[in-house]
């Protein structure tokens, strides 16, 4: 029989998650990148907080993994108000890895700190309504209302705002460890569950079917 947690899946986390189906692990700071296998998938992105001295080299290698298949996702990436670097460079780089999402039809996975204003200006970019999310989302509904009108799509870690958990749609959800203990995901999954009165290891399964494609990683064809 195969375990519960085998239908967890971690949309966004910095190690591979043994209670996880699937994990999207950012590999930004991999040369190179590993080989997905193994319910593991990688992003590679330019965080807004670790912007390189050549950020458009870095944008050239993360337009060729994307073309070759080589990650799921391109991320983190977005905007952060407490960053070093001047906002304009941060609208730069992030301008240019929309690019790439637009034309691989790609997701993004988004950081973002005291900067919606910011975010919000590149949702008509969205290749598709959805494929953006918006991760470790804290704020109040009302907040989570301006992305989901724009077209996002949000991903909760198990310090998320429960009234937001509650009222988001049920297409925009997912879940995440970030940078948590790898026991959280399943903690998470159950206490927002429990919340919503509804299996989240269904809905997320069928989100990221839709976004992110692979049903034929592990266990998610299995997880209707």
């Amino acid at each position: 029989m195969k375990s519960e947690a085998r239908f967890y899946i971690d949309v966004h986390t910095h190690a591979p998650n043994a209670n996880a189906a699937i994990s999207v692990v950012d590999a930004s700071g991999a040369r190179p990148v590993p080989a997905a296998g193994n319910g593991i998938v990688y992003s590679v992105g330019i965080h807004p907080c670790s912007i390189p001295s050549d950020p458009h080299g870095e944008i050239s290698r993360i337009a060729i993994l994307s073309q070759a298949g080589d990650i799921a996702a391109i991320g983190e990436c977005g905007f952060d108000r407490t960053s070093s670097h001047p906002v304009e460079l941060q609208r730069q780089v992030f301008s240019e890895l929309t690019a790439i999402s637009r034309k691989e039809g790609m997701p993004m996975l988004i950081h973002c700190v005291h900067a919606a204003d910011l975010l919000l200006q590149y949702s008509r970019l969205m290749p598709r309504e959805g494929m953006w999310i918006v991760h470790g989302f804290r704020g109040k509904p009302a907040a989570m209302q301006q992305l989901l009108s724009a077209g996002f799509s949000v991903s909760f870690g198990a310090k998320a705002n429960p009234d937001s958990v509650a009222a988001c749609p049920a297409d925009r959800i997912f879940l995440e460890t970030d940078t948590a203990m790898p026991t959280s995901l399943r903690e998470t999954y159950s206490s927002f569950s429990a919340l919503r009165g509804e299996s989240l290891e269904s809905v997320v399964a069928r989100n990221f079917r839709r976004i992110f494609g692979g049903a034929n990683l592990i266990g998610l064809e299995n997880n209707e």
